[in-house]
């Protein structure tokens, strides 16, 4: 897949484009849906397939400060929709200009005369071009006197529930991981960069990678996680505690990572984290070393819930209750 950043990177593409727009947050299975009828489109036409999204989100640009939380980062987006098949991913600097282009203009300049589209896919309840004027029926009205078609794609339904970027930041919210990986059709993932600790960890023994992530990353209800953490092409299992160590008093929110087996510094590394599992809530011990003993079973829950699986899991915690 080629990654494209901005518009001024563009180059003919000398051939026709199948294109969807949209910011694609999570890449969800609705998400999914768009994007595979791009690539089938493509494919049938024997054209380019085309990703097209925006960075910065826009409600950062028209409103600053109210965005929501981001489920996954442009790095992380562009890996998730490479895995699905598409030829050309690009990265659309959204500005206040950008914004105040009229449907028709947006059209015009960036999908037929840039991209040279012959079709364009996209979810029914898709808007765009300033103050959100442009919609399916404009695209069809206009697609039919400038030769380019539309496909519009159904809202997904799973549960009851349509599939959307904010219900799944919801249930991120509430922990409810497994409702979150019915939607996605994965895990959660965070990517970030391990950075320094306060020590606390080492004092109770146990090594913690502690990562920053992007701003507004999207991230689980406080507690303890079980999980992968993913670095230098290596794969192990962690635990993961999310949260501000009320034990000591902390107040600033943090993620912390025990890495089972594994000795070594990552400070300053890159790394991502499949959360897949909730342990249980973050709370307030009364010592180091309750603490300690905590950590410790955490650990050996993780242990438990990744070597022999969830569902098994869930009937021995069944029974003790």
């Amino acid at each position: 897949m080629e990654i494209i950043r901005g518009l001024e990177n563009l180059k003919s593409l000398g051939e026709k484009s199948v294109v969807t727009i949209g910011m694609f947050d999570g890449v969800h299975k609705g998400h999914q849906r768009i994007i595979g009828a791009t690539i089938e489109e493509a494919r049938k036409r024997r054209a380019r397939s085309v990703v097209l999204t925006f960075e910065p989100h826009p409600i950062e640009v028209l409103k600053p400060g109210s965005h929501p939380p981001i489920l996954t980062s442009t790095e992380l987006k562009a890996e998730l929709i490479e895995a699905l098949g598409v030829d050309i991913f690009l990265v659309v600097n959204f500005t206040k200009g950008f914004a105040n282009l009229s449907p028709k203009e947006f059209i015009d300049r960036t999908i037929l005369k840039l991209l040279d589209a012959c079709c364009l896919v996209v979810g029914e309840t898709f808007k765009f071009g300033k103050n959100a004027q442009g919609d399916v029926t404009f695209l069809k009205e206009y697609g039919s006197k400038k030769g380019f078609d539309i496909i519009s794609i159904p809202l997904l339904e799973v549960n009851g529930k349509f599939v959307s970027s904010t219900y799944i930041r919801e249930l991120l919210r509430e922990g409810e991981l497994q409702k979150v990986k019915e939607i996605l059709g994965r895990y959660p993932r965070i990517i970030g960069e391990v950075i320094k600790g306060c020590g606390r960890g080492k004092s109770l023994g146990f090594c913690t990678a502690n990562l920053r992530t992007a701003d507004k990353a999207s991230i689980p209800k406080r507690g303890v996680y079980a999980g992968f953490i993913e670095f230098n092409g290596e794969r192990k299992m962690c635990t993961i505690n999310i949260g501000t160590s009320p034990t000591f008093g902390g107040r600033r929110f943090k993620i912390e990572t025990f890495i089972i087996d594994f000795k070594g510094d990552l400070y300053r590394k890159g790394v991502e984290l499949e959360i897949c599992a909730r342990i249980r809530d973050e709370k307030t011990f009364r010592n180091e070393k309750e603490l300690a003993n905590q950590i410790r079973e955490d650990i050996e829950v993780t242990k438990s819930l990744l070597f022999t699986g969830f569902s098994e899991y869930v009937k021995i915690n069944r029974r003790k209750r």
